[in-house]
């Protein structure tokens, strides 16, 4: 099994005179692309830097093609992964918990739905069940019938 997309968040700085970018970008290169990887972020949450690569877009084997835009923005999987969008918030949500502490000392959000008394530790997992609820609705409308 070959993925068709790799995303590294690297823990240590791309940036500045230690950084490890070169190795990381020289990895996305000459290992991930070259097993049939067509897309890659690499991201620095310290610096607050993404790097994007993909396939050259007029299909010359081994060519890979690091974008330039280097800000902290929303990615979307275009041809890739259709419809899927990593955004900066959600990810900068994320890398904020794992810095903030443990998980005892985090509270419990409760759903907003007035029906639903699910509660939720992890904010992905509260957004996840959120989304289902208009669908869950849709389907007792559907049995109602």
């Amino acid at each position: 099994f070959v993925p068709l997309f790799c995303c590294v968040v690297e823990i240590d700085t791309l940036a500045g005179p230690h950084s490890r970018l070169e190795a990381l970008d020289d990895k996305m290169r000459r290992e991930y692309f070259p097993r049939g990887v067509q897309l890659g972020w690499l991201i620095d949450s310290m610096n607050k830097i993404m790097y994007e690569y993909e396939r050259d877009a007029q299909g010359n084997d081994g060519l890979v093609r690091r974008v330039d835009d280097k800000t902290w923005r929303d990615l979307d999987g275009g041809t890739v992964l259709p419809g899927f969008q990593l955004q900066a918030a959600f990810l900068d949500m994320g890398l904020s918990s794992q810095v903030s502490g443990s998980s005892s000392e985090e509270e419990e959000e409760e759903c907003p739905y007035s029906s639903c008394r699910d509660r939720f530790r992890i904010s992905g997992a509260i957004a996840a069940h959120i989304a289902r609820h208009p669908h869950e609705k849709g389907l007792v409308k559907y049995l109602a019938q």
